[in-house]
C-alpha cells in the first residue's frame, strides 16, 4: 500500500531525495495549497451549520464581519496543519480535522435548532460596544427576539403592554428615541424604519381609543407614593431627586411640586448651565451632583432615576454621612441599580426598588384587563398590515417577474390565456390551505368591494 501510495506525486508522505531542488518545492508548495484550501472548506461548512434552521441571510450576514469569519476559518485550518505534522499523510489529517470540526458543529446546529432565542455575534458586538461586555448579570436585561416575534415584541412594547405599568407612557417615548438612534447610527433601513412607524401609530391609535393610558401610573409617580405611605405623608420632609434632568427623574420632580410643604433638592452636574424648566422652581434647590453626599442627612428620602452604570449612592458612604436619627426613604427607580441594595439595612431604612414596585404595578394593571383586550385587537390588525407590506415589499421582484412573464404569454397566446396559465401554475405548486387562501383573496365581491 505505501508503494502504491508513494508512486502517486499527490499522496506521497515525504518528497523523494533524489528529486531536483524545484520539484521538491512544488511538492511542499501544492501540500500546504491543499491543506489551506481544505481547512477553509470545512470552517465554510461549519458556518453553513452555524446559522441553525434560520434564514440564509443570517448565514451571508457573517461575510459582513471578516474576523468572523476568521474566527470559524483559522482554527480548522491550524488543526489540520497540526494534525499533518503529526501523521505525515493529508488525507488522514483532512478525515480528523473534518471528524472534529463536523462533529462539534452538527452539534451547535440541533442546539441551535431547539433553542429559541440565538445570541447572534453581532449581539454580542452591539454589547461591546455599549460597555456591557463585561457586566456578568447582563443577561437579566437582554431578549432576543426573531421574524414575527420581534414585530410582536416591538409593538407590544412601544403601546406599554409590556411595561411594568401597563399602558405607561413613557415608553413611547423611549421607542421613538431608539429609532432615532439607529438612524444617526445608519443601522435602520426601510424595513426597521417602517415597523417602527406602523408600531408607534399602533400605540397613538391605542391610547386615543382605549383607556389603556387614561388611568395610567408611572413607576416615576409610584415611587413617590411609596414614600408617602413610609413617612405618613411628606408635607415639610426634605426630598432629594438624583437624576431629575432624565424622563423619570422628571416626573418624580412634577409629583412632587403638586405636593405642598415640601423642600426640593435636585442634583445636576453643573448648575450654572442647566435649561431644564422643570428643574427651576421656587420649592426646588438645585445642588451639585458632587456635592450630594453632603446633603444625605438633612434628606427625609432620596430617589434616584439616572442612566449612571455605577453606583450613585454606596452603602458605606451613606453611612458615614448620616448622623441624625431619623426614618428615611432610599427609592431606586433605575436598571440597572443606582443605589447599593445594603443601604436598605440601615437603621430606620425603607428601601424600594423596581421589583418591589411590581405589587403596586399589579392593581394598577388588573383596572385594565378590558382595555388591554381592545388594544390587543388594534396590535394583531397592525402587525398584520406591516407583515403584510414587508412580505409584499420583499416579493416585489417576483412580482415583476411574474408580470413580465404574462405580458410575454399575453403577447402570444392572449390575455386570457396567460392569466389561465397563471392559475395552472398557483394550482400545481400550491398547498391545499396555500390554494384555499388565495381563492379567498380573489373572491369576485372582494375584489369588486377594493
Amino acid at each position: 500500500m505505501k508503494q502504491w501510495l508513494d508512486r502517486i506525486f499527490f499522496l506521497r508522505r515525504q518528497p523523494d531525495m533524489a528529486w531536483p531542488v524545484g520539484k521538491k518545492v512544488g511538492y511542499f508548495l501544492w501540500r500546504f495549497l491543499v491543506l489551506l484550501a481544505a481547512g477553509i472548506s470545512l470552517g465554510a461548512l461549519a458556518l453553513i451549520f452555524a446559522y441553525g434552521n434560520y434564514s440564509w441571510g443570517v448565514f451571508l450576514g457573517y461575510f459582513d464581519n471578516l474576523f468572523l469569519v476568521a474566527m470559524n476559518v483559522l482554527p480548522a485550518v491550524l488543526l489540520l496543519f497540526l494534525l499533518y505534522g503529526l501523521t505525515g499523510r493529508a488525507w488522514l489529517a483532512f478525515l480528523l480535522d473534518g471528524a472534529l470540526v463536523l462533529g462539534l458543529s452538527i452539534g451547535s446546529y440541533f442546539k441551535l435548532i431547539f433553542r429559541d432565542d440565538p445570541v447572534h455575534f453581532e449581539d454580542m458586538l452591539i454589547l461591546r460596544e455599549a460597555g456591557a461586555g463585561d457586566r456578568q448579570d447582563v443577561a437579566d436585561y437582554l431578549r432576543f427576539y426573531q421574524d414575527e416575534k420581534a414585530v410582536a415584541h416591538l409593538f407590544s412594547v412601544a403601546a406599554g403592554l409590556d411595561s411594568m405599568v401597563v399602558g405607561e407612557d413613557q415608553i413611547l417615548g423611549q421607542v421613538k428615541k431608539a429609532q432615532e438612534q439607529a438612524q444617526e447610527a445608519g443601522t435602520a433601513g426601510k424595513y426597521l424604519n417602517t415597523l417602527f412607524r406602523y408600531a408607534i401609530t399602533c400605540s397613538k391609535k391605542i391610547k386615543t381609543e382605549t383607556d389603556l393610558s387614561k388611568t395610567a401610573v408611572s413607576t416615576a409617580t409610584l415611587a413617590v407614593k411609596a414614600a408617602d405611605e413610609a413617612l405618613g405623608g411628606l408635607a415639610g420632609k426634605h426630598v432629594m431627586v438624583i437624576g431629575g434632568t432624565g424622563q423619570n427623574g422628571g416626573i418624580v420632580l412634577k409629583n412632587l411640586y403638586s405636593m405642598k410643604g415640601l423642600h426640593i433638592y435636585s442634583t445636576i452636574r453643573n448648575v450654572t448651565l442647566t435649561h431644564d424648566a422643570h428643574m427651576k422652581s421656587e420649592s426646588n434647590t438645585l445642588i451639585d451632583y458632587k456635592e450630594r453626599y453632603e446633603y444625605l442627612d438633612q434628606m427625609d428620602v432620596v430617589i434616584s432615576a439616572t442612566a449612571s452604570p455605577h453606583y450613585t449612592l454606596t452603602c458605606a458612604r451613606v453611612k458615614e454621612k448620616l448622623v441624625t436619627d431619623k426614618p428615611r426613604v432610599f427609592v431606586d427607580l433605575a436598571v440597572p441599580v443606582d443605589i447599593e441594595e445594603s443601604i436598605a439595612g440601615l437603621p430606620r431604612t425603607f428601601f424600594y426598588n423596581m421589583d418591589d414596585f411590581e405589587e403596586l404595578a399589579r392593581a394598577n394593571n388588573q383596572a385594565k384587563k378590558q382595555a388591554v383586550r381592545q388594544a390587543g385587537e388594534i396590535l394583531e390588525e397592525y402587525q398584520k398590515d406591516f407583515m403584510c407590506w414587508m412580505i409584499f415589499q420583499q416579493a416585489v421582484p417576483q412580482l415583476q417577474a411574474v408580470k413580465a412573464w404574462m405580458e410575454e404569454e399575453a403577447e402570444k397566446k392572449g390575455l386570457g390565456r396567460a392569466i389561465d396559465k397563471l392559475f395552472y401554475r398557483i394550482r400545481e405548486n400550491a398547498e391545499p390551505e396555500e390554494l384555499r387562501a388565495f381563492l379567498r383573496c380573489i373572491r369576485p365581491e372582494e375584489a369588486g368591494g377594493k
